[in-house]
């Protein structure tokens, strides 16, 4: 039997870079950046509002679909702009989301702990590097132990 082969695509990425006179990978990157730099407000509001909603989630008014919904659409605009520590408390929530299930059920103390981690996490200062990996550190060990503590 033989494998079936597919075409290989070339991105458009990678077409500009193969031409010649295209651009380096330096210039894309850069180009992709100011191409960004408009976007960066309106993702920072939404992730604010995501996180704002998952605070105010609990039990008895949120339901586990949404706690999912708020942590990926966190993720997905914290990705675009270099938020990696975002992005792991927002996955972090996810994964607790995941493990869930009748005989596990969802701590619902967890939407408002991450939340208030990621709003620390938004208002420190772009050079506290060494806090921000602390803080993603302490939420991600908290997700670890509740899921290892999970029958």
């Amino acid at each position: 039997m033989s494998a079936v082969m597919y075409p290989g695509r070339v991105s458009r990425l990678g077409q500009l870079i193969d031409l010649p006179g295209g651009m380096t990978i330096a210039d894309a990157l850069k180009q992709a950046e100011t191409n960004l730099a408009p976007l960066r407000a309106p993702a920072l509001e939404r992730i604010e509002t995501c996180v704002a909603e998952l605070e105010a989630l609990d039990a008895a008014t949120g339901e586990l679909d949404r706690v999912y919904a708020l942590a990926s659409a966190i993720i997905d605009c914290a990705s675009l702009f270099d938020l990696g520590e975002v992005c792991a408390v927002a996955a972090g929530l996810c994964d607790l989301v995941e493990d869930a299930s009748s005989e596990r059920p969802f701590d619902w103390r967890m939407p408002a702990l991450h939340a208030r981690t990621l709003k620390l996490l938004l208002s420190l200062p772009s050079y506290a590097a060494e806090e921000r990996l602390r803080l993603r550190d302490e939420i991600a060990a908290v997700v670890a132990r509740k899921r290892a503590a999970r029958p």
